[in-house]
């Protein structure tokens, strides 16, 4: 269960490049949240088939929760996860999200890791664990 990124809109954006942006944008995820790495594991996502929609999640990817699909946890370790995942969105977006320009001091129009993606997701990217969605019923106003 992953902390990742869109890749639609940005492989519109930046075209030939998305997988080197989505990359840079996962390593300013993980250093804006570096206190709450500990939390999670950081570990490479691997996707089945060599497409472009997989890969470049696997770009995107910036830490969460890995499982093999023959010893998923219960459901309540499953909810702790995602609880603890949205936990990290929150505080990302809370310390300015993907938006590097407070670390820079300026806002580089140029710069592909300063622009804010249009498309920031939490949850399963893998197709083997999609049916994991299912076990959850978010509810906007519960946060541990």
């Amino acid at each position: 269960m992953p902390l990742n990124q869109g890749t639609t809109a940005e492989r519109a954006e930046f075209g030939a490049r998305p997988r080197t942006v989505l990359t840079d944008r996962a390593g300013l995820i993980r250093a804006r949240l570096a206190d709450l790495l500990p939390t999670f594991k950081i570990y490479k996502l691997a996707l089945g088939p060599p497409a472009t929609l997989p890969r470049d999640y696997e770009a995107g990817h910036a830490f969460g929760f890995p499982y093999q699909l023959d010893a998923l946890p219960d459901e309540q370790v499953l909810r702790a996860h995602l609880q603890a995942l949205v936990g990290a969105y929150l505080s990302l977006t809370y310390r300015g999200g993907l938006d590097s320009s407070s670390e820079q001091g300026t806002l580089d129009d140029d710069d592909p890791v300063s622009t804010v993606p249009r498309h920031v997701m939490i949850g399963c990217v893998d197709y083997r664990t999609r049916m994991l969605s299912s076990l959850f019923i978010p509810s906007p106003c519960y946060l541990p």
